[in-house]
């Protein structure tokens, strides 16, 4: 994984793709985040991604750790603070999104 940190802002958690046909667990679910990305190395500055699954969190960084990645958490997508209040602290907060 390249060490190189980009920012995400604009962003909300959602849910791996689930085949409807398949039954999983819960803790088979995966998440990822989509937002407006800065400094990715594969992507122009205000593009907006879909990251790739979700590993953990550092709360003292303020940082998301996936698959291949690690983002920094600006600001979430207003909609999504609206429907979810604190949902970056609360994103942080989370042991395993896994």
């Amino acid at each position: 994984m390249e060490n190189r940190t980009v920012k995400i802002i604009n962003w909300a958690l959602i849910p791996g793709q689930i085949d409807h046909h398949q039954n999983l667990a819960p803790e088979q679910i995966t998440f990822h985040l989509s937002g407006e990305v800065y400094g990715h190395p594969d992507h122009k500055d205000g593009k907006r991604i879909r990251t790739s699954r979700i590993i953990h969190t550092n709360k003292a960084a303020g940082t998301v750790h996936t698959t291949n990645r690690v983002y920094t958490l600006g600001n979430p997508l207003p909609e999504y603070e609206a429907l979810y209040p604190g949902a970056r602290e609360r994103l942080l907060n989370t042991e395993n999104t896994k």
